[in-house]
């Protein structure tokens, strides 16, 4: 489920089942229960709390959470171990929309993934054309032709310290040894899935409290994308020679 049909629910209604928070249980446990108990797969549930894709205790909204499990952020403090800080509730500014030049810079698996999206629709849409592919992908034209001229091409390097170079934690790491042959497995089913639905499976079927950036990260760093060529224009008809025309 996209998070535009999450965010659907009224952010200031209780859900209809109301979970009680047990003593000394764990956020990630009790979002699983509050999701469960009321028919919503887990990952709806936290990019609701999250306001965003992915996973993380530490920027989940305390006080949607409570609003959400009709219960008050002082009891969920109480009873919860894992919560953030308690947040102010003053709306957050409004961040101003800027223009082409001075949109921020992808990370390196930001742009991991546009080169595998690339690849992708090469692949599916025959008659694309160069320029069509960087103007959806938002990237320059010689960038598309190096995608696509070379299956092993990768973006540039961030430089050290980078948050895209951050390293996984160990408990993910385990996680992710863990679940390793069933992300092969879906990634050998499906060569073109997104990570977005990779993550999805993950935190609802297996129960894995994975961040997105992890998933994305490791997803890019096994996932093998063959080139495809890429027309530069529609496709020119042979002319047929008169009858009898001299070779």
């Amino acid at each position: 489920m996209s998070l535009a049909l999450a965010l659907d629910l009224p952010p200031t209604t209780a859900l209809p089942v109301r979970v009680k928070p047990n003593s000394g249980e764990h956020v990630d446990a009790y979002i699983r229960r509050l999701a469960a108990d009321n028919h919503m797969p887990p990952s709806v549930l936290i990019e609701i709390l999250n306001g965003r894709i992915g996973y993380s205790s530490a920027v989940l909204r305390t006080d949607l959470l409570a609003i959400l499990s009709g219960r008050s952020e002082q009891a969920l403090h109480y009873a919860l171990h894992g919560l953030p800080k308690t947040r102010s509730r003053q709306p957050a500014p409004a961040i101003p929309r800027m223009s082409s030049p001075q949109r921020p810079r992808r990370t390196h698996a930001e742009m991991r993934e546009t080169f595998a999206a690339i690849r992708r629709d090469a692949a599916y849409e025959r008659d694309i054309t160069v320029a069509e592919l960087a103007r959806r992908h938002r990237v320059q034209r010689n960038t598309v032709e190096r995608v696509l001229s070379d299956p092993t091409a990768q973006p540039r390097p961030e430089p050290s310290g980078s948050a895209a170079q951050r390293r996984i934690s160990q408990s993910h790491a385990e996680v992710l040894e863990q679940l390793a042959l069933t992300i092969d497995e879906m990634l050998r089913q499906q060569p073109y899935a997104p990570a977005r639905r990779i993550w999805e499976v993950l935190v609802d079927d297996h129960q894995a409290n994975l961040p997105y950036r992890v998933v994305r990260e490791f997803i890019s760093a096994r996932r093998s994308i063959p080139c495809t060529a890429v027309r530069r224009g529609p496709p020119r008809r042979p002319r047929n020679k008169p009858t009898g025309a001299a070779e």
